[in-house]
């Protein structure tokens, strides 16, 4: 009987360590941030939680972001902006149209934001297209949560005395992606035409081609030197011999492999 309880007791205080372990585990998740802030520049910085990375601009008046990641992390991204700066969003640039980067859209624009992306990621936001990747996109968007503003080429944007340079790549991730470039400041973020180390989704269905992402990725490259900072559409911050050598790894796939 001894041998028995002993070992009984022996469960029971095993029991109560893995229930304070799992316990003190919880509480460690619980606190652990939703969204991780990094400075990378001194008005620049970048998001990153479960969605697309987001890029944010510290304006003297405004606050410009870059994506606006899943619906349902709106206020953890929102939280994350206001410890940056007091200012509110004012606009939001959408990369390209996938969910992942843009389904908060209606969310910033009931904070007064003005929307701005590529006219084929509008056209795309507002037709019945699903894509074929591992992240389709959600249910059409209402009607006023589509971009306001849009353009064919290239669109310049002035905060201060930063030149932001939106410009549009076709044919390579979808058909609307766009990067974003900070001369001054030497930082380009570059949406989803740069998945740092992993083998990118080329949405064909909406016009994304291997051949196009390629010449994306070379010419975000050749405006790119040793010193810029590149905060990709997925993955860390980075730079330029980071994705220099993502580059070069991606041209030895089959492109039939990606489209």
């Amino acid at each position: 009987m001894r041998v028995k309880l002993v070992r009984l007791a022996i469960i029971s205080v095993s029991l109560a360590f893995v229930c304070v372990g799992v316990s003190n585990a919880q509480n460690l998740v619980a606190k652990k941030p939703s969204i991780e802030t990094i400075q990378v520049s001194e008005n620049i910085y970048m998001l990153r939680g479960k969605g697309g990375n987001v890029g944010v601009v510290k304006g003297t008046q405004r606050t410009i972001i870059i994506d606006g990641q899943f619906a349902r992390a709106f206020n953890d991204i929102a939280a994350a902006i206001k410890v940056i700066t007091p200012h509110p969003v004012t606009h939001l640039i959408n990369t390209h149209y996938h969910s992942d980067h843009t389904s908060a859209n209606e969310k910033w624009l009931e904070q007064g934001a003005t929307i701005i992306a590529h006219i084929n990621t509008r056209n795309a936001l507002a037709a019945e297209i699903s894509a074929t990747g591992p992240n389709p996109r959600l249910p059409m968007l209402p009607v006023n949560a589509l971009p306001f503003v849009t353009f064919t080429e290239q669109l310049t944007l002035h905060e201060g005395s930063e030149n932001i340079e939106i410009v549009h790549f076709p044919k390579a991730h979808t058909q609307g992606d766009i990067a974003v470039f900070f001369p001054k400041s030497n930082v380009i973020v570059t949406g989803d035409l740069y998945f740092v180390g992993v083998t990118p989704f080329i949405d064909t269905q909406s016009g994304g081609t291997y051949q196009g992402y390629l010449l994306a990725m070379k010419s975000i490259l050749d405006r790119a030197d040793q010193d810029t900072k590149i905060i990709p559409g997925h993955g860390p911050l980075t730079n330029k011999s980071t994705m220099q050598r993502d580059y070069a790894n991606l041209q030895e796939f089959d492109p039939t492999s990606l489209d």
